[in-house]
Parts: structure tokens; C-alpha cells; sequence
């Protein structure tokens, strides 16, 4: 099944065959604590002229004005076209080889925050 993945809007490329691992469950509602949203492990995505114009080239440090690691941006996921997940996206890390950007790691939450951070 096609994944699509948009960061604002924006759709990102991503690799053919990366496994994104979306964690989802139903809440226990005994324990207020523990209702979470749905999550991703972290995965990569690539460093392409797309993604890097995106991420605002986040692995330039000359650059004024990149991409603010610290928060969380609007995203949405489709699968096979339809739209699957609405949430967030945080941008990890950047890989950098000889210079230049590889790839970007990335996790998405949903909307839903933990319940606990609410209260």
C-alpha cells in the first residue's frame, strides 16, 4: 500500500522501502494516565532536493531562518490515497555524510495528546 506523508501541506519523499511502524490502541479508560495517541517509531526519510527545502536545509548551520527542530508541525498521512492520520511531525535528527545531508529521522504523533499532559 503507497504511504503518503505531508509536513504543512507539503509532501515529503520518502524511501521505497522504509517500514513506517505506526503504533495505535484502544484506551484503558481505568487509568486516565495511560490514553496516548497514535505514534510512529522513528523512521528516515530521504535528504532529497524536495525534503531538504522542507526541512529548510536544517543540516546548514549558516543558513538564518531553518527549520525549528523544537516543535512540532502540522502533518497527515495517507494509505493507498485516502487520508489515514492527522497529527504532528518533529524532525529528530539529520544524517550528514562528507558534507552534505543523507537523510532526516522523524516521528509522528496523532492528534490526540496524552491525556495526562491535559489535565
Amino acid at each position: 500500500m503507497i504511504t503518503k506523508i505531508y509536513i504543512e501541506g507539503q509532501l515529503i519523499d520518502t524511501y521505497d522501502d522504509e517500514a513506517m511502524e505506526l503504533n495505535s490502541s484502544i484506551a484503558n479508560t481505568d487509568d486516565i494516565t495511560k490514553i496516548n495517541s497514535d505514534y510512529t517509531k522513528t523512521f528516515t526519510v530521504p535528504a532529497s532536493s524536495k525534503n531538504n527545502r522542507i526541512f529548510k536545509h536544517f543540516y546548514n548551520a549558516d543558513i538564518d531562518n531553518t527549520f525549528d527542530a523544537r516543535t512540532k508541525k502540522d502533518a497527515f498521512i495517507e494509505l493507498g490515497g485516502l487520508p489515514f492520520k492527522t497529527g504532528k511531525i518533529r524532525l529528530d535528527k539529520v544524517s550528514v555524510k562528507k558534507g552534505k545531508p543523507s537523510s532526516y529521522t522523524i516521528n509522528f504523533w496523532g492528534n490526540l495528546v496524552n491525556f495526562k499532559e491535559l489535565i
